[in-house]
């Protein structure tokens, strides 16, 4: 009868000790902050998912998010609104137990393509003749991103798809810029950092 009692006792012991040291293993750390738009003003419904985290919330109506998660490791952030250009974080390293504020800026994006000027979806050398035409007085381009007709900061009119260096005014410059790209030897086309495309995600 003793030995059944110990016998007991033990098999009790070894069926907690597992339990025990889960309990002692796991660990709650939160990634947390406020997302809000170039004014400072909050951004409620903000997506923002912890890639390859599986982690997901929407921002309440004073812009905050918060995830949990149950163990150390690195993750990525990424946030997304109608409206907005997408927004990715780099690397967050989580220790076991942490609490990390990470605070998002998202800014308003325009529907356009950089260096689509004439508007048909393509940016090619076709552009840069309706670039110099317009500045001559012909036409102007079809989609004008500035306040308050459109999303972005800068003032009405402002053809973004023409700023093609990327220093968010349209002018003589975007022309020459454009002209050394398409002859193989310049830099990219780059949008205004304040006023990115819908399609630059």
């Amino acid at each position: 009868m003793r030995k059944r009692l110990i016998f007991l006792v033990g098999a009790l012991l070894l069926m907690a000790s597992p339990i025990d040291s889960y309990a002692q293993d796991t660990c709650y750390s939160v990634i947390q902050g406020v997302v809000s738009d170039p004014s400072g003003a909050p951004l409620p419904d903000v997506a923002v998912e912890a890639i390859w985290g599986v982690r997901y919330d929407t921002t309440d109506s004073q812009g905050r998010y918060a995830l949990d998660f149950a163990e150390e490791s690195q993750y990525m952030l990424s946030f997304q609104k109608d409206g907005y250009a997408f927004y990715a974080t780099g690397w967050i390293t989580l220790s076991c137990d942490d609490t990390v504020e990470v605070n998002v800026t998202l800014w308003p994006s325009c529907d356009y393509v950089v260096g689509d000027i004439n508007g048909n979806g393509h940016a090619n050398g076709i552009d840069v003749t309706f670039a110099i035409y317009f500045f001559k007085g012909g036409n102007a381009p079809l989609v004008d991103c500035g306040s308050p007709v459109g999303p972005c900061l800068q003032a009405s009119p402002f053809y973004a798809a023409g700023d093609v260096n990327g220093n968010c005014q349209f002018n003589g410059v975007d022309i020459a810029w454009f002209i050394y790209y398409i002859s193989w030897r310049g830099p990219g086309l780059r949008h205004c950092p304040s006023c990115p495309p819908d399609n630059n995600d």
